[in-house]
């Protein structure tokens, strides 16, 4: 699942895990939860409006150790996405999670951009092979009547 870093004005605190997240992933029958931090292993206790209004892990050592991993000593005041990964019944891996950039749409292109073609399309290219033209609506309902 991924989460997001929590912060109090500069200082990192935790982890918000979201509403969704709290009541799919945590029973309300645990009290805590194991996080492998690294070669760290925490224990964090879930507090009762966990569930309710405060889907929240808040630990010093936990807020250290994304202030080291994810932040890096730069500004920490924008929440970070992070990925826990379930590794047992109360314990979950805890791992920075990067987004890919959103002009690529996912994709990187490696290789030299080439110049458009007669048609004055543009060619793409993506590890030397040509990528296929994106089809316009009007060729897709065109082609769904047929």
């Amino acid at each position: 699942m991924v989460v997001r870093t929590l912060s109090a004005g500069r200082e990192v605190t935790g982890l918000y895990i979201g509403t969704r997240n709290a009541r799919r992933n945590f029973p309300r029958s645990m009290d805590g939860v194991e996080l492998q931090l690294g070669h760290l292993h925490i224990h964090c206790e879930l507090a009762p409006e966990f569930w309710r209004d405060r889907p929240e892990i808040c630990d010093r050592r936990l807020g250290d150790w994304l202030a080291a991993k994810i932040f890096h000593g730069g500004s920490r005041r924008a929440p970070a996405p992070v990925a826990m990964i379930r590794k047992g019944k109360n314990v979950y891996k805890v791992q920075p999670f990067t987004l890919p950039p959103a002009s690529t749409n996912g994709l990187s292109r490696i290789g030299p951009v080439t110049a458009p073609a007669a048609d004055g399309k543009a060619n793409l290219t993506v590890s030397g092979s040509p990528l296929p033209r994106p089809r316009s609506l009007m060729e897709r309902a065109s082609r769904a009547v047929r």
